[in-house]
């Protein structure tokens, strides 16, 4: 598991946000989730040949995560190798859903393909939720 760190947004500003390339097959990325804060996840894809990645956001584990009987949350991008990048923004994730007993939000990535690309996460501010 490779750990991700937030670009925190301010209101009126601009923040450094810096994502994480991801090459793997089959990877798991975490990152902290103080209650009720509010997440978007930002990835990205490219691929030369047919591809695809599913972006799996796992259902949280901990009592605090009242709402984790929706269940996972599944996002797919597809590439037909058109050599243009694919990109999604997932979220806003909430800790009522997706917290982990860790206090982590897990991401699997799982690719068929060679597709390559970025995640990142981006914590709004209280006051955005």
């Amino acid at each position: 598991m490779a750990g991700l760190t937030a670009a925190i947004l301010a209101r009126d500003s601009s923040v450094a946000f810096s994502p994480t390339a991801w090459t793997s097959t089959a990877a798991t990325y975490t990152f902290p989730q103080p209650r009720d804060d509010t997440f978007l996840i930002y990835v990205d894809m490219y691929a030369t040949a047919a591809a695809s990645a599913i972006f799996t956001v796992a259902a949280g584990t901990t009592t605090s995560a009242w709402r984790r009987g929706i269940g996972t949350l599944a996002v797919t991008l597809t590439s037909t190798g058109d050599t243009t990048y694919h990109r999604s923004v997932i979220g806003p994730l909430e800790s009522a859903r997706f917290m982990q007993s860790t206090g982590n939000i897990s991401i699997a990535v799982a690719s068929t393909g060679s597709p390559t690309g970025v995640i990142g996460v981006v914590k709004m501010p209280y006051s955005f939720g």
